[in-house]
């Protein structure tokens, strides 16, 4: 694993002729001060966003809720499934 690593940092340098971890700090550079100041598009950004997470959240909740539910009628259920009827 260490040797593909070192491979994929090689690549990196060679192909921007830079480390990524200079590129990565150009681009903190960059998008930082929109992030601070605020852009025209941002705050409709940051309420999609939220949309976005909080029906994602909804999902699992849901997805949850049902998954018990189906649990518990699993249980309910299941001594109906195992009665034993009576041979004569």
């Amino acid at each position: 694993m260490g040797k593909a690593i070192s491979l994929a940092n090689a690549l990196t340098h060679a192909i921007m002729a830079t480390d990524m971890t200079d590129a990565g700090k150009g681009m903190v550079e960059r998008v930082l001060p929109f992030a601070l100041f605020g852009t025209a598009g941002l705050k409709i950004y940051l309420l999609i966003l939220a949309i976005l997470m909080i029906a994602l959240v909804l999902a699992v909740l849901v997805g949850f809720l049902v998954r018990v539910a189906v649990m518990a009628l699993l249980a309910v259920g299941a001594p109906s499934c195992w009665r034993v009827t009576p041979t004569r």
